[in-house]
């Protein structure tokens, strides 16, 4: 029962926190906004390295953060210039992954080459998994005037699937173990995700008029086509997760969160849902055209 007031305390906190930094301070590409990001691309890669390495000291761990923060960062400053933000994170992103597999390259301890594998899977999770998704993000926040509705209607697509399965789940939950990473998910807390984010699909334009005018999004179809991507995305991001964490036989990523866990909990189906969101998004700007 802590846990349930814990998550909604965080809701009635969090929720309204992230609509007044997203619609009153837009200034330097939404730079609060862009600061949690930040925040929980570092913390993610943090607890991704702490999994592979739980002994890990602290020059690893502020290398594992600044590896997450390659992307995001070259994608913000983009942004700021008038630049391109996911081309900047692509090319940060690569820089980062030659960085970072430059040491298992040029390895030269035989008995380490058994682990070169492992080390390059779990960089390139930090650099890709973590930091070139979580660009998109800020790509959003700096895709010009309404970059502050469409944030939020991303962010709140995302809560409903995740606020949604977990309610269904938790009141209706019958039919469970139906995927062997997460045997505590149930038939009917996926439905109840898919319902959320077809919902406050169709929500977002509705709460603010003319967010689709004139785009490939303003028809009924493509809006529940955006809320059934985003509940497969988002969704398949929670159970890769879980699988993550079941891999290195840990309930919880970590515990910087209350009520969610760690920064990776509350970050994983944000991650695969951005990408999904940025290019419905592209696509219908550009059909509309």
């Amino acid at each position: 029962m802590s846990n349930i007031v814990t998550r909604l305390l965080l809701v009635f906190i969090a929720v309204p926190a992230l609509v007044l930094v997203t619609l009153f301070v837009p200034e330097f590409g939404h730079w609060p906004l862009v600061l949690v990001v930040l925040a929980f691309a570092a913390g993610s890669s943090v607890e991704l390295g702490r999994m592979f390495d739980p002994e890990a000291g602290k020059a690893r761990l502020a290398y594992w953060s600044l590896l997450g923060l390659a992307a995001p960062l070259c994608a913000y400053a983009a942004g700021l210039t008038g630049g391109k933000p996911l081309v900047a994170a692509a090319i940060g992103a690569m820089i980062a992954m030659i960085l970072a597999a430059a040491p298992i390259a040029l390895e030269g301890d035989g008995t380490r080459m058994a682990f070169a594998l492992r080390d390059a899977s779990r960089n390139a999770l930090m650099v890709f998994y973590v930091g070139f998704a979580s660009s998109f993000l800020v790509a959003i926040a700096a895709s010009g005037e309404l970059s502050g509705r469409r944030i939020l209607w991303f962010m709140f697509v995302s809560f409903a699937n995740d606020s949604f399965a977990w309610l269904f789940g938790n009141l209706f939950g019958k039919h469970r173990a139906l995927v062997r990473s997460s045997p505590n998910k149930s038939a009917e807390g996926f439905a109840g995700g898919l319902a959320g984010s077809i919902a406050f699909a169709f929500a977002g334009p509705a709460v603010f008029p003319g967010l689709t005018e004139g785009t490939m999004l303003s028809s009924p179809i493509s809006l529940a086509l955006l809320g059934l991507a985003m509940w497969f995305a988002g969704t398949t991001g929670d159970l890769f997760e879980s699988a993550l964490k079941r891999s290195a036989r840990v309930k919880d990523s970590g515990v910087s969160v209350p009520g969610r866990g760690g920064f990776l909990d509350s970050f994983d189906s944000i991650l695969f849902g951005a990408p999904v969101f940025y290019l419905f998004i592209a696509l219908g700007t550009l059909a509309g055209r």
